[in-house]
């Protein structure tokens, strides 16, 4: 009886509604609303000419980018991104343990740029300061997730590949990633 019936089973299974691509990918792990999660990666300046910007990047797959100094696109740019490489960068914060690791990581010397990642979702956030972090014991996740946000993000198409000079003008967005305008500007030096 078991034989007839497991040609009848097997065709039923095969009838049943299977999940599409689009809803097994809108799920985020460990994420009940998704509309609460906010990535985002802060890059500062340094003494040299390092790219100085921010990006977020949302639950709805919102990507905006702040390009501030010595990037090819200065002020704001948006894009989407997809609902998997969005998962898949979830997902590598829970792989790091993010939210055990410290909130700051330091080492003890000058000019160099100061990194900032964080996640936020339902009511939890964490960020990571990174001033040359893995000379101050900072784990190697740290950074793979800091690049990891700039390539789901894409940002390489905004900051170019060299030192582009100083942005003519402050722009609006930079006080959102909590970039500071100079309080005053000497002409011969151009933001």
């Amino acid at each position: 009886m078991l034989r007839a019936a497991l040609p009848l089973i097997c065709t039923l299974s095969a009838c049943s509604p299977q999940p599409d691509a689009a809803s097994v990918t809108s799920e985020l792990p460990g994420i009940k609303d998704r509309n609460t999660l906010r990535i985002t990666l802060v890059r500062t300046a340094c003494y040299g000419t390092c790219p100085m910007y921010g990006v977020e990047i949302r639950g709805d797959g919102t990507a905006t980018y702040c390009g501030v100094h010595f990037v090819n696109e200065v002020g704001e740019r948006t894009r989407q991104v997809a609902d998997a490489e969005l998962s898949g960068l979830v997902q590598q914060f829970h792989e790091a343990n993010f939210f055990a690791l410290m909130d700051e990581y330091a080492a003890t010397i000058t000019d160099n740029p100061t990194y900032e990642v964080a996640i936020a979702y339902d009511g939890m956030e964490k960020s990571v300061v990174d001033y040359v972090g893995e000379r101050a014991g900072m784990p190697a996740s740290v950074t793979a997730l800091e690049d990891a946000v700039d390539r789901v993000a894409i940002t390489t198409e905004w900051i170019g590949e060299g030192a582009l000079g100083y942005a003519a003008e402050w722009p609006d967005c930079a006080a959102r990633f909590g970039f500071e305008a100079p309080l005053s500007v000497d002409p011969d030096y151009p933001l």
